[in-house]
């Protein structure tokens, strides 16, 4: 797994808004029938495809007609007694199943990932995991943070709704004959000091990528066996000797 971004936030693929004119009467009757709208599409999102279409309320404006998807109704500020004028936003409805996940992502840890098109993702909300998979990959970078951006898809319809801060991993690549060192390890220039015959010695492994767990190098000759933490005066040649993690230095 991938150390999870920043703050990632989901967001709509499509969105749709209606206007119209109506009196408080027609305002109450619209109010009501966009919130059985509402409940009956959500209903028929998780039992299959819809069976039928509820009427718009008859009022002497603009006839409203059906959506042309199923959704979820996330906003409707219409009241009772409120005048609604020409090119009035009434409603926010987001289309189930067209919600994505974008994920800041370090433009190093992208190079880690190589191309990270296809690979699986899990989005957590408070608790819930959410499968997902990345689609793709921001060819720009932020202006100010220099961030890339993975834009995930959801495996299905099931996800946070939007506006949602996640927190995102993705599955990394897999290695053979690869070290997975603690962070105590690393040094300056990427690099490590051994103990052999009884002297320190620098490594410098080809670094492979960096992991919550920690620092992944290919295999490389350890020797007597990799220091860990600060040695006073540590030096090349300096005279040390190798002991078990925890059992002093």
């Amino acid at each position: 797994m991938r150390r999870a971004g920043g703050c990632v936030g989901i967001g709509t693929k499509g969105r749709w808004t209606r206007n119209f004119i109506a009196s408080g009467t027609q305002a109450r009757k619209f109010r009501h029938q966009l919130h059985a709208w509402a409940a009956s599409n959500v209903s028929r999102a998780a039992s299959g495809p819809p069976s039928r279409t509820l009427p718009w309320p008859s009022c002497s404006c603009p006839r409203l007609g059906s959506l042309p998807f199923d959704g979820t109704v996330i906003a409707a500020p219409v009241s009772v007694g409120d005048v609604v004028a020409r090119a009035s936003k009434i409603g926010t409805v987001f289309q189930n199943g067209r919600l994505e996940t974008r994920a800041p992502i370090p433009v190093a840890d992208l190079a880690y990932l190589g191309d990270p098109r296809g690979r699986p993702a899990a989005v957590f909300d408070r608790g819930q995991r959410f499968d997902a998979v990345v689609a793709q990959v921001s060819s720009v970078l932020a202006p100010r943070t220099r961030l890339s951006m993975l834009l995930l898809d959801f495996a299905d319809a099931n996800a946070p709704p939007p506006g949602t801060f996640v927190r995102v991993t993705v599955e990394g690549p897999a290695f053979d004959n690869a070290y997975l060192l603690p962070s105590e390890a690393h040094r300056a220039g990427d690099s490590v000091w051994v103990v052999a015959d009884g002297e320190l010695v620098r490594e410098t492994p080809r670094t492979l990528g960096q992991t919550e767990a920690g620092w992944i190098v290919a295999e490389f000759d350890a020797r007597d066996g990799v220091v860990l933490g600060a040695v006073p005066g540590e030096r090349a040649g300096l005279a040390v000797t190798a002991v078990a993690e925890g059992g002093g230095r």
